[in-house]
């Protein structure tokens, strides 16, 4: 009776040991590992226009020792793509952009199997000058230029399309403005004084020939006359005459602020709504031509 129940207790023990070693096996299985992830911060936030270092700082949640962080991308105006590994940060370098609109391109990051792609937004370029050409007629329109900085000096014009090039605009005109300087016996500063601007403008061209394509164009310009910044241009294209009748329109001439070089001349037709067309001569001009080409008047 004695081995009986020393043997059912034997093999009682045995059953609560098993179980006590099955339970301690299954409270100490390891727990997958969570997941890890990357967040990242932009600097700068949107690149300025004229391109940069961009900077892409990563934090990195729950790091798997053997995993590498990356980096790819296949915008061409982000290059030097560089992953600073101890850092957590990739950089890159942004080119200039040369569009009047903003433009994006993605980064794409890739750590422990998952991609995080980055969007980088840049500027769009910014012209120095704003130039509209508005109230265009067979003869004339009116040019507006606004500066982005009220306070620096520019030159600006109108010339006909053909032949104009942005490039060497401001050598020739150079050229033509220390000619006119020595023939009116000032200093090319003076000259140039009394050519530029500065601020918001708007002035009209001289008479534009018919149906012809031509450029406003505005270039930034200090006291040598040197150009300081690139040539801003406006194309637009004159209109045809307007066929009409004769109307017996008759035009009043007055002058005003007359000076020793300049003058404004107001035309004043009785028929506002008459295309007319004006000439200047010297006194002599004018009686050479009247008396030798009556035709021309």
């Amino acid at each position: 009776m004695k081995r009986f129940w020393t043997h059912r207790c034997f093999a009682a023990l045995f059953a609560v040991l098993l179980l006590t070693t099955t339970g301690c096996k299954e409270d100490n299985a390891e727990e997958p590992a969570p997941p890890s992830n990357v967040t990242t911060t932009l600097q700068p936030e949107v690149v300025p226009a004229e391109g940069g270092t961009i900077t892409i700082t990563c934090a990195i949640e729950n790091p798997v020792t053997s995993a590498r962080l990356e980096a790819r991308t296949d915008e061409e105006w982000i290059t030097n793509l560089t992953v600073l590994e101890q850092e957590a940060k990739v950089t890159a370098v942004a080119a200039a952009n040369e569009l009047l609109e903003e433009r994006t391109g993605t980064v794409t990051l890739a750590y422990d199997g998952k991609e995080y792609p980055v969007e980088i937004t840049q500027s769009a370029r910014v012209l120095p000058y704003t130039l509209t050409a508005t109230g265009i007629t067979h003869s004339d329109a009116l040019i507006s230029v606004v500066p982005v900085d009220k306070e620096a000096t520019y030159y600006s014009a109108v010339a006909p399309a053909e032949g104009f090039d942005a490039a060497t605009i401001a050598a020739q005109n150079l050229a033509a403005f220390t000619a006119a300087a020595e023939e009116a016996g000032q200093s090319l500063a003076e000259y140039l004084a009394t050519v530029t601007r500065s601020g918001d403008a708007e002035y009209h061209p001289a008479r534009l020939t018919p149906e012809t394509s031509y450029v406003a164009y505005a270039y930034g310009i200090d006291q040598t006359g040197a150009a300081t910044g690139e040539v801003v241009v406006c194309p637009f294209d004159s209109q045809a005459v307007a066929e009409g009748e004769m109307t017996g329109c008759t035009i009043a001439i007055e002058a005003q602020s007359l000076t020793s070089t300049s003058v404004a001349v107001l035309f004043k037709p009785s028929d506002p709504s008459a295309y007319y067309y004006y000439e200047m001569f010297d006194a002599a001009g004018y009686e050479e031509v009247r008396d030798n080409l009556p035709a021309h008047i």
